[in-house]
């Protein structure tokens, strides 16, 4: 193809840049594949970690559901505990409360036997003063 003189510095020119567009529009293309490529990667690692994230999910609904479980026997163990302290409690408030009523008894008899002296060393006194006096009468023989 014949091109005028006068626009045959311009038309290399125009050529020149055309190469080079091209040139770059190769480059951006071969980019554009790679960015494609890399973009399709994390693609399918974007599901992997849906699919990691939702096991996970699972897995952490099991261990709180588990977690409640063992909440709940503890406390139910507490509960149990509890109750076995306060029958133990009860018990020794019980035999505490027949230590008293048997220490009272105690002390009723330790009384009885404390006055039960004091009346007969009362009679005994009472008898000596009829011994006195009787000692004392003249004598009927």
């Amino acid at each position: 193809m014949r091109i005028n003189a006068r626009w045959e510095p311009k038309y290399s020119e125009l050529q020149a840049i055309h190469e080079t567009l091209e040139s770059q529009f190769s480059e951006l293309q071969a980019e554009k594949g790679m960015i494609e490529s890399k973009f399709s990667e994390l693609q399918v690692k974007h599901v992997a970690f849906e699919k990691e994230r939702d096991v996970l999910k699972t897995e952490l609904i099991l261990v709180e559901k588990e977690r409640n479980a063992l909440r709940n026997e503890l406390a139910d163990l507490k509960i149990e505990v509890s109750k076995a302290e306060l029958s133990a409690t009860k018990a020794k408030l019980t035999d505490a409360e027949a230590k008293i009523v048997e220490l009272s008894a105690s002390k009723a008899k330790l009384a009885d036997v404390e006055v039960k002296p004091a009346a007969a060393e009362a009679k005994m006194t009472a008898y000596e003063a009829k011994i006195v006096e009787l000692q004392r009468m003249p004598s009927i023989l």
